[in-house]
């Protein structure tokens, strides 16, 4: 029987058309997102997606989470 092998996927975060290396390996996510909004203020009100698998690495995005009223 071969032998399996896993490997924990490095996290990245997309920020708009920015693909941001994890600040905090080891961190959970909320101090993460605290860690970036100093930097890019408009991810605390965005929303998160993911993880999506791209290119070996966990990518997390984040959207503008601006709609209209009414």
């Amino acid at each position: 029987m071969p032998k399996l092998k896993t490997t924990v996927l490095p996290r990245k975060f997309k920020v708009g058309l920015q693909l941001l290396p994890d600040p905090m390996p080891g961190a959970d996510l909320e101090t993460v997102i605290r860690i970036l909004s100093t930097a890019h203020p408009e991810i605390t009100t965005a929303t998160m997606k993911g993880p999506a698998i791209e290119a070996d690495a966990q990518v997390w995005s984040f959207s503008d989470s601006i709609g209209t009223k009414g």
